[in-house]
């Protein structure tokens, strides 16, 4: 691939074939929390990076490709921006990060959904002013099963699926690359005839299938999915 072209008509696997082109090399981060690391896999090799990693290794057109997890678990977005965390994917260069806000975390600790998307936008301006050549892909996370609140809705009347909803509808507004993992997830899990408890290893964290899964909705967005492109 000689070129890209600054529009909507490109793949993320289109532009990650232009990269290996032109570098020899591609470099992905991911940033969040404790998901990232696998939390609730049989083995390392079943959750979503490895198989993601594995999947574009395979590539006849990308030649290699590294993807270093930049995760904190526990963390809120606004703890991962009072930190400053941010600065370990800086310090990295990638040419692709790949944030998941970490809206499980966020929904159990009463971080309002504007605060939320205030801390996404933070995150993506910091990245495109320091390295303003990295593609920056927004991603939501799985569904859970928390029954933490009553009726599902924390302390400021929000329940998980709205943080999840609302960060498509923002991302959608301010252009952002947005992977919709939470409704790729449960549409596979309707389609399987599976129920949340079969994919959960716990009350929030996947197990093997669920990350299956969600590599799954990121393999058929990164195949199809139009960038959106500076």
């Amino acid at each position: 691939m000689a070129s890209m072209k600054k529009n909507k008509s490109n793949s993320v696997l289109d532009w990650l074939k232009y990269k290996s082109n032109q570098e020899g090399e591609v470099k992905i981060s991911v940033f969040r929390s404790g998901v990232t690391e696998g939390n609730g896999s049989s083995s390392l090799d079943k959750h979503w990076t490895w198989l993601l990693e594995n999947y574009l290794n395979s590539q006849e057109d990308i030649a290699s490709v590294s993807l270093i997890n930049n995760s904190f678990g526990g963390y809120t977005t606004q703890r991962l921006v009072n930190e400053d965390k941010i600065k370990d994917v800086l310090e990295n260069k990638p040419d692709l990060v790949m944030i998941e806000p970490i809206i499980i975390n966020n929904y159990v600790k009463n971080v309002s959904i504007d605060q939320t998307n205030k801390d996404v936008l933070s995150f993506v301006k910091r990245i495109k002013k320091k390295l303003p050549k990295t593609l920056i892909v927004i991603q939501s996370t799985n569904p859970t099963d928390i029954k933490k609140f009553p009726k599902g809705k924390n302390k400021l009347g929000y329940r998980y699926k709205d943080y999840a909803t609302e960060l498509k509808t923002f991302s959608k507004e301010k252009d952002l690359n947005f992977v919709d993992i939470y409704s790729g997830i449960d549409k596979l899990k309707k389609q399987n005839k599976k129920n949340v408890k079969d994919i959960l290893s716990d009350d929030r964290h996947p197990n093997d299938l669920g990350y299956k899964y969600w590599f799954e909705t990121l393999k058929t967005s990164f195949e199809k999915t139009e960038l959106v492109m500076d």
